[in-house]
């Protein structure tokens, strides 16, 4: 027998195994199920392991998707909000095993650990234009939480100095677009974190991803991790109806200066991360750099993307440091 038709006959065994799995454990009533997130989790990242090694995803797979993600109003596809946030630490899902493995917790891990440096943030920047409630105690506790953010730069630093390029590789993979459903895969695309500052902060609007029309995938936004929608839509209509925080004035001028120093520290943190993080890509994945292929998000322009993105940071920075 020729090897593909042995490929052919361990292909047929693998989905005949996954459609008695699902079937066994996944029941076609979400609400028969402890932990509705996590079984959701396991069916999507069964579907892109299934893509991956070139099979089609059986029907049973594909229906029970269906179900949960409609039961949960979320994308059909395989998140980074799956991988860092809802993956149990205790309990990991990895794609991959041994030594990979190990730096695949730490990927995860880290990047949590970069979105967790940066919520208290934009929290209390909502709050704060929200209930113009600039006040001495709610300085000090901003000053606070920016010096918590500025570990976000030091956290994609590690990743860049640690992370070899070919220990990536073997679990980026099963990144990809899902091809059967046309939905990108796990990306740092679509956190929120950065778009819901820039409409805080910025002077000058990166180009993309702050538009629902900008997000194909899931007109509803839900593919944003940690910070969430809701958060981005609050800084937009903030940004509308006040502008950026740069132009903030109060009676109390001394106050106005110490907030206006904050923001600056956190305008100066964005710059930073936005620089490692090119470095970052540049390093693991290159090609994305000078070629037009598609990353995991499903864009082909990463280059020019991340260029306008650190651009704009070091432009608003720049402008604030002169007003």
């Amino acid at each position: 027998m020729v090897t593909g038709e042995i490929a052919e006959i361990t292909k047929l065994k693998i989905i005949k195994k996954i459609e008695e799995l699902v079937k066994k454990y996944v029941p076609e009533d979400p609400t028969k199920i402890q932990n509705i997130e996590l079984a959701l989790v396991d069916l999507v990242w069964i579907e892109n392991v299934v893509l991956q090694y070139g099979m089609s995803n059986p029907e049973i797979l594909k229906q029970r998707t269906d179900i949960y993600a409609d039961f949960l109003q979320r994308p059909l596809s395989l998140t980074l909000q799956d991988l860092v946030f809802k993956n149990p630490p205790t309990d990991q899902r990895l794609f991959s095993r041994g030594e990979t493995a190990n730096w695949e917790i730490f990927f995860n891990y880290t990047v949590r650990a970069i979105e967790k440096s940066i919520k208290p943030v934009l929290d209390q920047l909502i709050t704060l234009a929200t209930k113009c409630e600039y006040t001495q105690e709610n300085l000090e506790d901003l000053s606070q939480k920016a010096k918590l953010m500025n570990q976000s730069v030091e956290y994609i630093s590690e990743i860049t100095r640690r992370l070899p390029a070919e220990e990536f590789m073997k679990f980026r993979k099963y990144y990809t677009t899902n091809t059967e459903r046309n939905i990108g895969g796990p990306s740092a695309l679509y956190s929120a974190s950065f778009p819901t500052l820039d409409n805080l902060l910025q002077t000058q609007m990166p180009e993309q991803r702050y538009k629902d029309e900008l997000l194909p995938q899931d007109i509803q936004g839900q593919n944003f991790y940690y910070a969430t929608i809701e958060d981005l839509r609050k800084a937009q209509k903030i940004r509308e109806t006040q502008g950026s925080l740069i132009n903030l004035t109060l009676e109390d001028k001394e106050l106005e200066k110490k907030f206006h120093e904050v923001f600056a520290q956190i305008l100066g943190s964005m710059a930073r991360f936005r620089g490692r993080h090119k470095g970052t890509v540049a390093k693991l994945v290159p090609e994305v750099m000078v070629n037009d292929k598609l990353s995991t998000g499903g864009i082909t322009n990463v280059a020019q993307f991340l260029n306008d993105a650190f651009d704009k940071s070091k432009q608003s920075k720049t402008q604030y440091d002169q007003k």
